[in-house]
């Protein structure tokens, strides 16, 4: 076999740099080297500043003027380095945090962006465009009256605004396709210092580029966000200022993810360097903790990951989602730094990562039992205290399941058997073993009654702590000539007589307020202590967000699961007080037969990210978000 070759640069900043470096090395080399990919690499001869060796180093020096000289340094002996890179046909650079005012002196030189792509699922996305070539952050400093004064230039260019547009419209291209780039790009300044200057450059954009402005102060961005979320595919391009303070806010919003744990990608658009990419931890040099063996190296392998998903040519492998998986195990078991509630060291996260990722039959159905090392995980795990229900999507009706249940019932036990005593048993059951799947021909309250017996009997004095209830069938309408009487009932007694049937037969399970709260359960699903019994809904049965019509008898049969949710919570809050709520979910659009006909290359949600999605959202929801509807991002489904 060929063996490939793929050359990096490594750039080094003091704290936990060295440290960090190990770790991608490892890690990139023992991913790459699965599939006969060679990594090669320079690595600058600097050593670059954080703040804090900045501020350590100056021995007898002024401060200012040390921080200053050095900082200079550092600026041109990385800009050297990206350009001698470049030269070399170096693929990516990896780097690790340094001091921030000698980066931004290179990324004002090298015109540099950083790029956040977020598929939230039903065709909506963000294309986030961080410019971090202009503005205050890529500025410089001018001292007046013995350095009791500073004044720092923030400079913007025409051209520079050319080469970011230019650079969007080109990624946007690659992540969505040509056919699904906006018409329109939101740019988020503070436009109103500029005496029009933005707007007045606003006619060159679009004839060049075709396209509309939309320029929108920071604080409006926000209240938009908050309001509206993002709806269709979106490009925005945001000032450094905004996008700083609001990049951990979009990963947690639309990631569930923190700063500490993540990589971001850079990219230099001067023309010396060729769409040259950079990835580095978003976390800083935590010189705190160097040498100390402690410093959380998931942000380092998710960098490695991204760089051979986009440069390491070797298409189809998905190195990046089959990382997350991996990561996500660890998570489950606690094989983390102590940062992330774990008690192992960087090696031995690694050395677990790279174990995960060589036995996928660990990541796809990672052990519950007992911890790869330490021996069990879950004191929950075998003991009796809930029980979980799941009827998926047209599982309720269809004769022949279809293959995302297979999908759901390999993945929802995995998730909740350390909650849960009986949960692969009666969720395999649903899934189509004899006596507990309801078929086409058994559509009626006595196929419910039977299940909620056979549990009874096989689980006696075991209280309800989790219930999904997913029965769905679909028949297009796009318009009132599309109705049909046959299926339209159909649909209203699958999608909202099904869940009103398993509610009535389902609730008596529930804990009552007399009852004890449930246990902590921190497995590899973490459950508050009080029950949930949820429904599955949709966002087309939302009557505020209904912008498209169409799809009446859905519609409809969805419409009522809100409401049938808010009513039940109102039963519980008086029968099971703050034991049990009753809440509505929105899974997201899912790729099984179910959206078959309608998938016309839209992005969408995998059967198991939706599932594990919907379980971390139930995880993390207190009694406040009883009554209503949640979708798989934690965000509310307004009626």
């Amino acid at each position: 076999m060929t063996l490939k070759n793929l050359q990096l640069g490594i750039a080094i900043g003091h704290g936990t740099g060295r440290e960090l470096t190990v770790v991608f090395k490892k890690v990139i080399q023992e991913l790459a080297r699965q599939h006969s990919l060679q990594v090669d690499f320079i690595e600058s001869s600097r050593i670059y500043h954080s703040y804090h060796s900045l501020t350590t180093s100056r021995g007898d020096k002024d401060l200012i003027q040390h921080i200053a000289e050095e900082t200079t340094q550092d600026a041109e002996e990385y800009r050297k380095f990206c350009e001698t890179a470049t030269a070399n046909g170096i693929a990516a650079i990896f780097r690790t945090a340094i001091h921030a005012q000698s980066l931004y002196l290179v990324r004002g030189q090298l015109k540099a962006v950083k790029i956040e792509h977020f598929n939230l699922g039903d065709s909506n996305a963000l294309l986030f465009i961080r410019d971090e070539a202009q503005g205050f952050y890529a500025g410089e400093n001018e001292y007046h009256d013995s350095q009791h004064s500073i004044i720092r230039t923030s400079p913007f260019t025409r051209s520079t605004f050319d080469q970011i547009l230019q650079y969007a419209l080109e990624r946007a291209k690659e992540e969505w396709g040509v056919e699904n780039v906006p018409k329109a790009v939101t740019l988020v300044y503070k436009f109103h210092l500029f005496d029009g200057v933005f707007q007045a450059w606003a006619p060159h954009w679009q004839r060049r580029f075709g396209i509309e402005l939309d320029f929108i102060q920071p604080d409006t961005m926000n209240r938009n966000l908050m309001a509206s979320g993002i709806q269709g595919r979106r490009i925005i391009i945001a000032g450094n200022e905004y996008a700083d303070i609001i990049q951990p806010v979009f990963l947690k919003w639309f990631s569930n993810a923190t700063i500490e744990t993540m990589c971001a990608e850079n990219v230099y658009l001067g023309p010396s360097l060729h769409r040259l990419s950079e990835y580095q931890t978003v976390h800083g040099s935590a010189d705190a903790i160097a040498g100390q063996g402690l410093v959380n190296p998931f942000a380092t392998i998710r960098a490695a990951a991204a760089i051979l998903e986009r440069h390491g040519g070797c298409p189809g492998v998905g190195f990046q989602s089959q990382t997350e998986r991996a990561i996500q195990t660890l998570l489950m078991k606690q094989l983390t730094t102590p940062d992330q509630g774990g008690s192992c060291s960087t090696d031995a996260v690694v050395e677990h990562f790279l174990r995960a990722m060589a036995e996928p039959a660990t990541i796809d159905n990672p052990s519950i039992g007992r911890d790869i090392v330490t021996g069990p995980i879950d004191a929950m795990a075998g003991k009796k205290t809930a029980v979980v229900v799941v009827d998926y999507q047209n599982d309720f009706i269809a004769s022949t399941p279809s293959h995302v249940v297979s999908e759901l019932s390999s993945t929802m036990p995995r998730l909740s058997s350390s909650c849960a005593s009986w949960a692969t048993i009666a969720i395999k059951g649903l899934a189509g073993s004899p006596g507990m799947h309801c078929s086409e021909n058994q559509r009626k309250e006595s196929t419910v009654r039977s299940l909620a017996e056979n549990i009874k009997q096989t689980y006696p004095q075991t209280p309800l702590r989790l219930a999904l209830t997913v029965p769905g069938i679909l028949h297009v309408e796009k318009s009132p000539s599309q109705i049909d009487a046959h299926a339209a009932l159909k649909s209203l007694k699958v999608n909202t007589i099904g869940p009103m049937l398993l509610m009535k037969h389902l609730t008596p399970f529930l804990p009552t307020r007399s009852s004890p709260l449930f246990d902590p359960c921190d497995g590899e699903v973490k459950l508050p202590q009080h029950a949930i019994y949820a429904m599955m809904a949709a966002r087309v049965g939302s009557v505020s967000d209904n912008r498209m019509g169409g799809w009446y008898s859905y519609r409809a049969s969805k419409a009522a699961v809100f409401q049938l949710a808010k009513t039940l919570d109102l039963y519980l809050e008086g029968k099971c007080a703050d034991r049990a709520i009753s809440l509505a979910m929105h899974p997201g659009t899912v790729k099984t037969d179910f959206t078959k006909s309608y998938q016309d290359g839209r992005e969408m949600l995998s059967a198991e990210e939706s599932a594990e999605r919907l379980l971390g959202v139930l995880g993390s929801l207190g009694l406040e978000g009883r009554g209503r509807c949640w979708d798989w991002k934690g965000c509310e489904v307004r009626p």
